[in-house]
Parts: structure tokens; sequence; C-alpha cells
């Protein structure tokens, strides 16, 4: 028998997955949009601890790091609006 933890991750996957998922895009391409940049909105790549937004500006969604543009892959324009509009840890 499964435990009740088991059963509701079962069912988190079958019903939340989505709507989670969901979520996380609107949330990237608000991103790339207070940075004038929503026509570079894609999906790059799914990983099994991170999501990479973006075609020129590439931001990153990680489990344990959150957001943060990847300063090899964006313009300086990009990194510049970025981090006026969500600020580092270390620069709050």
């Amino acid at each position: 028998m499964k435990s009740i933890g088991e059963q509701n991750y079962e069912r988190a996957l079958k019903e939340d997955a989505a709507e989670i998922a969901a979520i996380l895009i609107t949330e990237a391409y608000s991103r790339f949009a207070a940075c004038g940049c929503e026509n570079d909105f894609c999906v790059q790549l799914v990983g099994a601890e991170c999501v990479v937004f973006g075609g020129w500006n590439r931001l990153k969604w990680g489990l344990h790091s959150g957001w943060n543009p990847d300063p090899h892959s964006c313009t300086s324009e990009f990194l510049e609006k970025y981090h006026q509009k969500y600020p580092r840890k270390e620069d709050s």
C-alpha cells in the first residue's frame, strides 16, 4: 500500500504538473518582457534541475539557484535591464 505522501506525489504529477510548468514559463516570459526582449523568449533546454529560456539572451531557472541570467549568453543591455528590475541578492 502506498503512503499518503506517495499518493499525493503521484496525484501532483498527474494533476498539477502542467499548472506548475505554466507558472514557471509565465514568469520567464514576464522577465524577458520586462527587459524589452519578449521576442527572444523560448524554452532552450529542460534539464533535470534547471530550465534555460531564451535565444540570444539566456535566463536560467534552477531548483537551488532560482532565476539567473547567463552573463556569457546575454547582451549587456539585457543584463543591465534585468539587474535593474531584478536586483541580485548581493546588490540589495
